[in-house]
């Protein structure tokens, strides 16, 4: 082995590192950007191989292992400039690491052709032309700056790793520059110095490149390779450093060249020696040694983490007194907090659950109290005058509800906003007018009876039911944002009804699947619970529904009034005209809940187009023997299906109208509403009110 010497050694320690790297890199890739770099690592250990062998190598075998390092050296820096202008570009995964204009093909291209060259010609015994080096040197050179200024425009765009790579790809551009100007005659360094320059600056490259690469954090290695790594690299530097400056004192003190050369082989063949085996000690002892104080709590913490954003709740176990053990014992202290939240939050909901569960059992026995106490009513005003009705302000009504202001009135009542003494909540209360008839007052019995047994936050809740002084009365829900009579400037707006029909036609499936039909579904009777951008709608006054499907009303005559849209009749005919079905101009003593889809759709119209689709209601050319024909065409600016749907609601066989589950069903699908405020029946209900106008009962816009 007398052919060793310090150049081979650094060569062998540039191997070791670029070698380790490569494999790390590459084993487990999976993303285009890795394996890149493990590429650029696997050709930096190719260049030290082939330098290490040119030291060894008589000519011309040298000169065709020089030209190959050069080439290997070539292929590297193209690698790691595409690399760096991929990070410039933003590191972005669908983005494949490449130089700018597709240079890298071209750069192997070029590299392969100047490797075969000097082989070429070292191959028929011909000096390498030195032009072949300057070329190589000048390409090396040129790609090196090329990853400098990428890494700089990294570095200013704040990418993670651009300045760490910065500095990673300045290094070699030493080495590179002080061999291509000896080259061309100008040397800055005496040979011994460049050598031992060049041999530090690749190692402190190798490492450097990795830190870049572990501060971008793309696909990091483990906490092992990097500690390997690192100890790697001090060994390495140590034997390159300890090689340079042995050989030259051993020379000096040698008698003749002979021995010199020997002496210096032995020196470099001991620090080879000593360099692989401090290589293996590092490779074998720092996982080792790490692995219980470092490594092993690390992983324990990391997968600990893992099942705690899963939601489980562990406990890591762990003795050591240092950082580490600090850490675990901070994480099992804020684990066990995080328990100890959990638990007492299940203990909350399931006191809320079980307090919710009496709450409703509470509810649905009030629902039925005020639906008989409402019959009991209604036999009260069956043989009862109400005499004067009317309340004054700060007048307590029953003992529970304080009079606060008048809201409206109407033909069969009068709503008072009032407060329950109870607890403070605003409600609406309606009383029995003096000139209600006895008819009206079953009317107002009924719709109490009925109200108080439904529980949809798509229906205007009755809460309450009673007697006071002689005058019937009932509490509802106080809902702000007015009718939707009142938003008729609104109307033909599409994108602000969908939601609004989409809600009615829930609360009309939620009647009909108790087996009510409302009768008179108009504008008047849905309110409007408007909470900032968003509006929910609620069906009100029950009056003249009927839970059967059989109505004493022998006929629907006594037509003549002059308004088509507004009162609902308080004679013979009841329902709204413009609204009401054409089954019901015949005579029909059915009311199926078919009568109220016709209604819908009706509203339907008015609410899309802002108009009626018939200029004469239905029900009137029902009643005087004329064809009633549909509207020719569905609204205007709604999809197909919705307008198909809404059309077939004024169909004039009640059959081929959709039942109104269906219709919400489809309605939510295209007007996907903000979900209804959560009902909250009996004593519990929310805020209420309505107004009584011509008939249709109304919110006004007073908040409690």
């Amino acid at each position: 082995m007398g052919s060793w010497n310090a150049y081979v050694v650094s060569a062998a320690a540039q191997a070791i590192l670029a070698s380790y790297l490569a494999v790390v890199l590459l084993r487990r890739a999976t993303t285009p950007a890795r394996r890149l770099l493990g590429r650029a690592m696997a050709a930096l250990a190719g260049y030290a191989i082939a330098l290490g062998a040119s030291f060894m190598a008589p000519d011309p075998l040298s000169s065709i292992l020089n030209g190959v390092c050069l080439s290997l050296a070539m292929l590297s820096a193209g690698d790691v400039a595409s690399y760096v202008t991929w990070l410039a570009r933003g590191a972005r995964a669908g983005d494949p690491p490449r130089l700018p204009l597709h240079l890298t093909p071209v750069n192997a291209a070029l590299a392969l052709l100047l490797g075969v060259g000097t082989a070429g010609a070292a191959a028929l015994g011909r000096a390498v032309p030195s032009e072949i080096f300057v070329v190589e040197l000048g390409l090396l050179l040129l790609l090196s700056l090329a990853a400098v200024v990428a890494a700089g425009v990294a570095a200013a765009r704040g990418a993670r790793g651009g300045r760490a790579m910065l500095y990673a790809c300045a290094l070699p551009m030493i080495p590179t520059t002080l061999n291509l100007s000896s080259l061309l005659g100008t040397s800055l360094v005496d040979p011994t110095t460049y050598l031992l320059l060049r041999d530090l600056a690749i190692l402190a490259y190798t490492f450097a490149v990795l830190v870049a690469y572990l501060d971008h954090g793309h696909e990091p290695m483990s906490l092992e390779a990097r500690l390997v790594a690192g100890a790697l690299t001090i060994v390495l530097s140590i034997a390159t450093i300890a090689g340079h400056l042995l050989e030259p004192w051993v020379a000096s003190i040698a008698y003749d060249f002979e021995a010199a050369s020997r002496a210096s082989s032995d020196v470099a063949e001991a620090v080879l020696v000593l360099m692989i085996a401090g290589c293996v000690g590092v490779i074998v002892l720092v996982p080792r040694l790490f692995r219980r104080s470092v490594l092993n709590p690390i992983d324990r913490l990391s997968i600990a983490v893992a099942r705690v954003e899963a939601g489980e709740l562990v406990h890591v176990e762990s003795e050591q007194q240092d950082e580490l053990g600090r850490l675990t014992r901070s994480f099992n202290q804020m684990v066990a907090a995080r328990g100890a939240q959990l638990e007492a939050l299940d203990r909350q909901v399931k006191k809320t659950e079980a307090k919710r569960a009496e709450v409703e059992a509470l509810n649905a026995e009030l629902r039925h109290q005020v639906a008989a106490r409402s019959r009991q009513v209604a036999e009260v005003l069956a043989r009862f005058d109400p005499g004067e009705a009317g309340f004054v302000d700060g007048q307590v009504v029953d003992g529970r509800y304080r009079v606060e202001g008048r809201l409206g009135a109407g033909g069969m009542g009068i709503v008072y906003a009032v407060r329950r003494t109870g607890d403070s909540r605003g409600l609406a209360l309606k009383v029995m007018a003096s000139q209600a008839s006895r008819e009206e007052a079953v009317r107002f019995a009924r719709e109490a009876e009925l109200a108080a047994e439904l529980d949809d936050p798509r229906l205007v809740s009755v809460i309450d039911v009673g007697v006071h002084e002689g005058r019937a009365f009932l509490v509802m829900e106080r809902v702000d944002g007015g009718s939707l009579e009142d938003a008729r400037s609104r109307f033909g707006d599409a994108s602000w009804a969908l939601p609004i029909l989409a809600q009615i036609a829930g609360g009309l499936a939620a009647l009909h699947a108790r087996g009510i039909v409302h009768r008179d579904l108009k504008p008047a009777n849905v309110l409007l619970d408007v909470r900032g951008e968003t509006v929910h709608a609620k069906i009100t006054d029950f009056g003249i529904a009927r839970r059967d499907v059989v109505d004493a009303m022998g006929a629907t005559a006594a037509v003549g009034s002059d308004e088509v849209r507004g009162a609902t009749g308080t004679g013979a005919v009841l329902g709204t005209l413009a609204y009401m079905a054409p089954e019901l101009g015949r005579g029909t003593a059915t009311f199926p809940p078919s009568v109220d889809l016709f209604s819908f759709g009706v509203l339907a119209y008015e609410l899309l187009e802002a108009k009626s689709p018939f200029d004469v209601p239905p029900v009137l050319d029902a009643m005087g023997g004329r064809e009633v024909a549909a509207p020719e065409a569905a609204p205007a600016g709604v999809p197909s299906e919705v307008g198909a749907r809404l059309r077939a609601c004024l169909a004039t066989e009640p059959s081929a109208r959709p039942s109104a589950e269906a219709l919400a069903k489809m309605l939510d699908r295209w007007a996907p509403a903000v979900a209804p405020p959560s009902s909250q029946g009996g004593l519990e209900g929310a805020a209420a009110g309505e107004v009584e106008r011509s008939g249709a009962i109304r919110p006004t816009g007073r908040r409690s």
